[in-house]
């Protein structure tokens, strides 16, 4: 259920919305966080979207954002994975299992040690280093090499 849920701010609170986070006293008038629930992933997602490619919109007079950490990832991340995807696909065709640890990199436990890639060119020196038969190009295949983003505040994984 909680990949339908979105997390709004700035929308003012009323009897008919979930607040995230405890009700406490404070000394600004910023309203809670909002939890939404969608019964259509589809609409979820365009808003997504929407949030990616540059901020909140506005409801009645309110401005509205959606914290990109609450279920989506901004547009470096997204780069960063799609660059290292030859890689992962590799990890998964071997077996190896892989995660994304924060600031963006992507993690593989074997044998007991953690290795890290955070670009195509360090992906594929893991590969290598764990002796993972490839024959994937010196170059990534979307471009540029790009590492993780520079701000790991803007990292959400």
């Amino acid at each position: 259920m909680r990949d339908r849920n979105l997390k709004f701010r700035g929308i003012p609170e009323s009897s008919e919305a979930y607040c995230a986070g405890p009700k406490t006293k404070r000394n600004d008038t910023t309203p809670r966080d909002i939890v939404a629930s969608f019964p259509d992933t589809r609409t979820r997602d365009a808003i997504l979207k929407k949030a990616r490619e540059g901020g909140g919109f506005t409801y009645l007079t309110h401005n509205i954002q959606v914290p990109l950490g609450s279920r989506g990832k901004n547009t470096e991340t997204l780069q960063l994975r799609k660059n290292l995807s030859p890689i992962t696909t590799k990890h998964t065709e071997c077996k190896f299992r892989f995660r994304w640890t924060s600031p963006c990199e992507l993690m593989v436990i074997h044998q007991g040690t953690r290795f890290f890639a955070h670009n195509y060119d360090s992906g594929l020196t893991l590969l290598n280093s764990l002796d993972i038969k490839h024959d994937l190009p010196h170059r990534s295949p979307y471009g540029d090499s790009a590492s993780r983003p520079s701000d790991p505040a803007h990292c959400w994984i």
